[in-house]
């Protein structure tokens, strides 16, 4: 959860929004249950995830993905 809610604090989104769009964002991904687990303990495609939601909990208007998404964990 702390490295989805980075970006958006850097924004300056205000605490109380930051951590609604990391629990919001990390749903969105399926990694949810995974909120409180060290992101050096996550697979790969797990990583990958949080990536993502990381950019969703940004709010941006457009997300390019690419190749690296491809090797997403079901």
């Amino acid at each position: 959860e702390e490295d989805v809610g980075f970006g958006p604090e850097n924004l300056g989104v205000p605490t109380d929004e930051i951590w609604k769009r990391v629990e919001d964002s990390l749903k969105s991904v399926g990694m949810i249950s995974y909120r409180n687990h060290s992101p050096n303990k996550l697979s790969g495609g797990q990583k990958q995830r949080v990536a993502i939601a990381g950019v969703i909990a940004m709010e941006p208007k457009c997300i390019v993905l690419d190749e690296p998404t491809a090797m997403l964990d079901p």
